[in-house]
């Protein structure tokens, strides 16, 4: 079982995400969606779980993108990060996008959307 951390500013895609979620036969605890990436660097402060989280991270989004959160999201503690199995999930098929995707040690691949089901368990059989 995991927790799910949906974070795009795209609301149908967080629709999409968590419908494949749903679909997936995955027993989900909880899964939390945020369309702002401070909002979910915030809760991840605090979130306490004994469980793995899977983090779904658009890579485009105003205020702060996906590669500006990783940026913070590295600097937390080594105990903090090791709760979680961070992929990014975004509609560039940039190869720039890519190459930067591979600095960040957290970022276990780069999905590209629209995000299926049988990928999901397709990564947490591989977890």
């Amino acid at each position: 079982m995991h927790n799910y951390i949906l974070i795009d500013d795209n609301k149908i895609d967080l629709l999409v995400a968590s419908k494949a979620i749903e679909l997936s036969g995955q027993n989900a605890s909880t899964v939390y969606q945020f369309s702002g990436a401070q909002a979910a660097l915030e809760f991840i402060k605090t979130f306490d779980s004994q469980m793995k989280t899977v983090m779904l991270i658009d890579i485009q989004m105003p205020t702060m993108n996906g590669f500006e959160f990783m940026d913070v999201f590295e600097q937390f503690s080594d105990e903090v990060k090791q709760k979680y199995y961070c992929y990014f999930l975004t509609s560039s098929s940039n190869d720039i996008d890519r190459l930067k995707a591979q600095k960040y040690p957290s970022i276990k691949q780069f999905l590209i959307k629209p995000f299926k089901s049988e990928t999901l368990v397709s990564l947490l059989n591989n977890n």
